[in-house]
């Protein structure tokens, strides 16, 4: 037995990160940090988003990007995916920090990732694109694109 002292009363229930349904979500980057990879021989670009809307509001979706690695296949994939990223909040040309991402509302595409191993199923971003209607379709429905974004 252990003494706890603890009034559970003033302290929020731990969210549950079990994945979300795949589908398209407005969100926002809350948080990144470039880390080194778990071999030393690389880095990852952690980012940390928030969705904005619906049933699933204030959850967090995570999304790791290699954008240096030995294996040039997994750098080309986590560099395009960071365009997609960069041009879905409408910036181009050269980003400097990671922070200039944040807090700019996007749409993620989200699917589940299925268990492997020791590892539970997970969420993963597959897809961004801009929030911002661009120009409107011929059937008269929003076009959302990669496009940059003029500020």
């Amino acid at each position: 037995m252990g003494n706890l002292d603890i009034n559970i009363d003033d302290i929020q229930p731990a969210l549950s990160y079990d994945p979300i349904p795949d589908g398209k979500y407005l969100a926002e980057v809350i948080a990144s940090e470039v880390v080194p990879t778990k071999a030393g021989n690389g880095r990852i670009l952690k980012l940390t988003f928030s969705l904005l809307q619906g049933d699933y509001m204030g959850r967090k979706v995570f999304q790791n990007l290699n954008i240096e690695n030995p294996s040039e296949k997994a750098q080309a994939i986590a560099l395009g995916q960071l365009s997609g990223l960069c041009r879905a909040v409408g910036k181009s040309g050269i980003v400097a920090d990671s922070m200039e991402l944040h807090e700019i509302p996007l749409y993620i595409d989200v699917r589940t990732e299925p268990a492997q191993g020791e590892y539970s199923a997970k969420n993963k971003v597959t897809n961004y694109t801009s929030s911002k209607k661009t120009t409107a379709a011929p059937t008269g429905e929003p076009n959302y694109n990669n496009d940059p974004l003029p500020f």
